[in-house]
């Protein structure tokens, strides 16, 4: 009879996990790449995320599933969002059909919201996870740019690429501008670096004339051609955008972090398409989230049911469909933060 055994990853397991993970993605893409290389922040020799934060299930001793739970705290609108993202969920082939990955998942879930999170988020097919009770819930728009359609932007900052590769430093001021109006995961700095190891990203700021700092800077994955992450004033981050669309013949997209709000309108006038984007999201405490969305919501603003499950209550909560709750509560989380 097989010995199965459920616990956490040890230091010493991160070379079988490599190996078990590229092996079970390896069966949905041939050419998935090692999670090493994905996610160095996560999986290099010096990551700093603990391998404790994967659960597995052993079957004699070698590891048979996983599943990834990554902490963190998500700052939208000036709220501090606790959240825990969920990644690397897999059964090795052998495995399959045992319920190995359900209760991996279960079991981080219910770690997380022991831990404070108030929210679960995870990329993945809607049928696979809406029985663990996440639903495909809030609103983000992407927008296509290029030269053509960013002809209008009214152009009066220095827009210029900042030098050298990102994760081997970025200014303090920036990091500064980026703690006051980014809406975006909170975390220290060397940690944002090293997550900046995952893909050729570029920093690209706007100076406004006769100042001699940046009011706004984007960070631009050179490998998707796509601006990511926008910290600063609206109109600097979209002239930004516009110089970036100019230069590529192909053009860029665009996915500023929030709906509705000066930059997105500036890049739906500007673009030349826009295409909605959704999220996996499941609510994990109901009054923990509210409690960190406090600062804007009405002081009036009513408690949902108690019997709504975690899954209708993200949808009721963060839409896109029009509900009974006063205000659709915002979430986006850059690409640059996805597992």
């Amino acid at each position: 009879m097989d010995a199965i055994h459920t616990d956490f990853a040890h230091l010493s397991d991160r070379a079988e996990l490599l190996d078990f993970l590229h092996g079970v993605f390896l069966r949905r893409n041939p050419t998935h790449p090692r999670f090493e290389a994905l996610f160095p922040d996560l999986f290099d020799d010096d990551a700093d995320i603990p391998m404790e934060r994967h659960a597995v299930i052993r079957v004699n001793g070698r590891i048979a599933a996983c599943v990834g739970a990554y902490p963190m705290t998500l700052r939208l609108c000036g709220c501090d969002i606790p959240l825990v993202g969920i990644g690397q969920v897999s059964t090795g082939a052998a495995h399959l059909g045992r319920g190995y990955m359900s209760t991996l998942l279960r079991e981080q879930l219910a770690r997380a919201r022991e831990e404070g999170a108030a929210l679960a988020w995870l990329g993945g097919r809607h049928d696979r996870y809406s029985r663990f009770g996440f639903e495909t819930a809030g609103l983000a728009f992407q927008y296509g740019l290029d030269a053509r359609s960013v002809r209008e932007v009214p152009r009066i900052r220095a827009v210029k690429k900042l030098e050298g590769n990102p994760s081997e430093g970025i200014p303090p001021a920036l990091f500064a501008l980026r703690d006051r109006t980014c809406s975006s995961v909170v975390e220290p700095p060397a940690r944002y670096l090293r997550r900046l190891r995952r893909a050729r990203f570029e920093i690209w700021t706007a100076t406004p004339p006769g100042d001699s700092e940046p009011d706004a800077w984007v960070l631009f994955n050179a490998d998707t051609r796509k601006a990511d992450e926008f910290s600063g004033s609206a109109d600097g981050c979209l002239e930004i955008c516009a110089a970036l669309a100019e230069r590529d013949p192909q053009g860029i997209r665009a996915m500023p972090s929030l709906t509705g709000d000066a930059l997105s309108e500036g890049l739906r006038r500007a673009c030349f398409w826009v295409s909605a984007s959704m999220n996996n999201l499941s609510v994990l405490d109901a009054g923990r989230l509210l409690d960190a969305f406090r600062p804007i919501l009405p002081d009036d603003c009513p408690v949902p049911s108690d019997d709504l499950g975690p899954g209708p209550l993200a949808r009721l909560l963060f839409g896109p469909e029009p509900s009974d709750f006063p205000v659709h509560l915002p979430f986006h989380l850059p690409d640059v933060f996805h597992i």
